[in-house]
């Protein structure tokens, strides 16, 4: 699992960038979208649910976003940025469950402020 962890955790980590300067790039968001699915699975799969839980919180938010008619907020950028360090470091084993309660409402809250928003006229 760690090889597997560290490749997906890369490919967000190499995506995040890109989707940063390009936040309306749906391209990049679904890259994310997919890496964090598949990194959710995989560490669900083998029991490492700290993991599993904070790529589902992520992947709440990407799917929001992609399924949002808007571009990605600098803070929301910021907090997917944040999903990555940790993520990377619960892989690595150097954090455990406060880096996840920690970010938890954040993304609670992310997901909830775009299902607030009014949406585009068509």
């Amino acid at each position: 699992f760690a090889a597997e962890a560290e490749e997906h955790v890369a490919l967000i980590g190499r995506t995040l960038p890109l989707y940063q300067q390009q936040p309306g790039n749906k391209d990049h968001l679904q890259e994310i979208r997919r890496a964090a699915h598949t990194l959710k699975g995989a560490a669900a799969s083998v029991g490492f649910t700290l993991i599993a839980k904070l790529a589902h919180r992520a992947e709440d938010l990407l799917d929001a976003l992609y399924d949002g008619d808007r571009p990605a907020t600098p803070g929301e950028v910021e907090l997917l940025f944040a999903a990555h360090d940790a993520l990377e470091d619960l892989a690595a084993g150097r954090a455990g469950e406060e880096v996840v309660a920690a970010l938890a409402p954040r993304f609670e809250a992310a997901v909830a402020a775009i299902g607030t928003r009014p949406a585009a006229p068509p």
